[in-house]
């Protein structure tokens, strides 16, 4: 079960939209970007490298990409190591510019008022001046609510079905003053299964609008 390895950036149905901007310039933050396959996937595709950052708190994934990839020497997209959490270490010529951030399984790893707070960061880390995009994916569940079967070294995680996940958004829309527009889905997955019987994958993505 390496969620890691999989590609689900370009599974989304506003891949090409996102692909597009970032040709266009538009700067995309992958957070949480592990090995960076999504990163790849996207160059692949055929966006600008230097459009492209990715942010992780372990260097030790950022490093495995690279030599997964072996394009050490030929990929330029900018990698930052950090706790996200912690002032932005990204340039803010390049900050100014970032209008989708891509999550990935990151979201889903905090109860509700931790992912409230996930939420109200990358908001905060979009451009003031244009509308913007926020995408990822969460373990969910049928049974919303605290996981019980969340294994004994980790924090409580929240798990979510669409219409919880659109509560929290509301949350945060409300309490940032922010417009949203929450779209997500459900998806049958056996890896997810295999956790828990109830466990889904939620694919999801959140329109951000400045003005």
């Amino acid at each position: 079960m390496f969620w890691f390895l999989h590609f689900d950036l370009a599974k989304s149905p506003i891949y090409q939209e996102i692909l597009s901007n970032v040709q266009d310039g538009t700067l995309l933050l992958d957070l949480g970007c592990g090995l960076g396959q999504d990163i790849r996937r996207l160059v692949y595709d055929g966006a600008p490298q230097d459009n492209i950052i990715g942010l992780d708190l372990h260097r030790g994934f950022i490093d495995l990409g690279f030599e997964l990839f072996n394009d050490r020497n030929t990929l330029r997209s900018a990698f930052v190591v950090q706790d996200f959490f912690e002032r932005s270490q990204i340039p803010q010529s390049q900050a100014s510019r970032i209008r989708i951030i891509n999550s990935g399984y990151f979201m889903h790893l905090w109860d509700w008022d931790g992912q409230i707070k996930v939420a109200k960061h990358m908001i905060s880390l979009l451009s003031l001046e244009e509308d913007g995009i926020v995408t990822g994916m969460h373990f969910g569940s049928k049974q919303t609510g605290v996981w019980e079967k969340v294994p004994a070294d980790n924090d409580p995680i929240f798990l979510h079905d669409p219409v919880s996940f659109k509560s929290l958004w509301q949350q945060v829309g409300s309490e940032t003053e922010t417009k949203l527009d929450v779209w997500s889905s459900i998806e049958q997955d056996e890896d997810h299964m295999r956790l828990d019987p109830n466990g889904l994958r939620l694919r999801w993505y959140v329109r951000v609008f400045r003005h």
